[in-house]
């Protein structure tokens, strides 16, 4: 199979409109159901992070299932439900068997400050394929999040998508408009927990939700029309309220609530008013417990209060594209893997255009070191990592690279990530 050389080897990929609007509705309906591995705040900006993360997840996939299907590759989502575990994951055929492949994107926003990178290009990408010293600026790891390690996938493929920057606005460039808040903070846990689904599921029994709509002046508009996505009895549910501002409106039962949706027209209008969510009655009764024992069947007693700047929009920027930079086993991952050094986050005050090396290994490195099988890694002193895993310093950021920058405290990556190098890429056309 061909390794990648050259800048043709790699795909650039734009989407379809039916793209769009597929990462929309599973942003807006799976939430509960995936997994937040990177353990994101559940305030409103975070759980608005992780529905843009999971919008990003499926329009890249449909996207390459397109791409995959034209060079005759026999490719298979697993989106029998939105409740699926494999939610993200694709069955592609190699060689007459069918592996899992779990396709992995990172970000370079075209709109945001250079710093000291040239633009995103197919040429770039090659010419520092093989670079992993330490200016980040021109380090290109293809990377693994080191929880994810120790899962059944036997595939992986690596892209870098383009776009602008679409995190912290709601109109510039969009492929479209459909705003959506999701539960947050206290409230999260009651509203979206699936254990507390499953057992009000099994009991038929659910709970109930008053909403009402809190004007702030004589130009907020008459009435909003809020939509309620969630479940019951199995089935995903939409139940809508009209909101006047004079009453409360009730819906319900729910097993489960995943986000809040406004029309287009009604949210333009809304300026500075605010909707309030209450739980007015939970029909079941039982004790629900998390891993540290608290029994999470206890409704809010507050109201959860959502503004407009807590809405976010789910259609993705017209500009989007993948460069999909190509593909390698879990195996060879994992072994070339090893090639490389450890880097950890740079000392703005010694030299902001450098990670530092990883020279230290604290207990809880350790731990993760050994639980993703890279004990060997570490030099006869313990203090010396000689693999290539690149930290976060566990408030905001961490070791830096091309698609995570160093934008002082919250710069670099998220969580902490093994990685390869686009050199260890097999082509992507070499999957047919």
């Amino acid at each position: 199979m061909s390794s990648l050389t050259t800048a043709a080897d790699i795909w650039v990929l734009t989407p379809e409109h039916e793209d769009f609007v597929a990462g929309a509705h599973y942003a807006a309906i799976s939430m509960p159901w995936t997994f937040d591995r990177m353990a994101l705040n559940t305030g409103i900006n975070g759980q608005n992070r992780r529905a843009l993360n999971i919008a990003k997840g499926i329009l890249g996939q449909e996207m390459l299932k397109r791409a995959l299907a034209k060079i005759g590759v026999a490719v298979q989502s697993q989106r029998k439900s939105h409740r699926s575990e494999d939610l993200f994951d694709l069955h592609v055929g190699l060689g007459g068997h069918t592996f899992r492949l779990d396709f992995k994107t990172t970000n370079y926003y075209t709109d945001y400050q250079p710093l000291g990178r040239d633009p995103l290009d197919r040429d770039l990408i090659i010419k520092n394929a093989d670079y992993f010293g330490a200016e980040w600026f021109h380090f290109f790891p293809m990377l693994v999040p080191h929880t994810q390690i120790r899962t059944n996938i036997e595939l992986y493929c690596f892209a870098i998508a383009s776009s602008i920057d679409y995190r912290n606005q709601l109109f510039t460039g969009r492929s479209g408009e459909r705003f959506a808040a999701f539960p947050y903070g206290e409230a999260y846990r009651f509203l979206c927990s699936r254990k507390l689904c499953d057992a009000r599921e099994r009991d038929g029994k659910g709970f109930f939700l008053s909403l009402r709509w809190h004007k702030a002046g004589l130009i907020e508009p008459d009435r909003l029309r809020v939509v309620v996505n969630g479940e019951w009895a199995g089935q995903l549910i939409q139940r809508e309220a009209s909101l006047t501002g004079s009453h409360d409106e009730t819906v319900g039962p729910f097993s489960l609530v995943s986000s809040l949706e406004l029309r287009a027209d009604d949210f333009h209008e809304w300026m500075n008013g605010t909707i309030s969510l209450h739980v007015v009655q939970n029909q079941f009764r039982g004790d629900v417990r998390d891993s540290q024992k608290v029994n999470i069947n206890v409704h809010p007693r507050e109201a959860i209060v959502f503004a407009k700047s807590g809405f976010c929009n789910l259609m993705l920027p017209r500009d989007y594209s993948l460069y999909v930079v190509g593909w390698c086993t879990k195996p060879d991952f994992l072994a070339d893997c090893r090639q490389y050094s450890g880097w950890i986050w740079p000392n703005d005050k010694v030299n902001k255009w450098e990670n530092m090396a990883w020279t230290q290994i604290t207990g809880d490195d350790a731990k993760n070191l050994v639980g993703a099988g890279f004990r060997d890694c570490v030099g006869p002193t313990g203090t010396q990592l000689k693999a290539g895993w690149l930290k976060t310093h566990g408030r905001g950021g961490g070791a830096c690279c091309y698609m995570y920058p160093n934008v002082s405290k919250g710069g670099g990556v998220k969580e902490t990530n093994l990685y390869v190098l686009p050199r260890n890429l097999k082509t992507m056309g070499s999957l047919s």
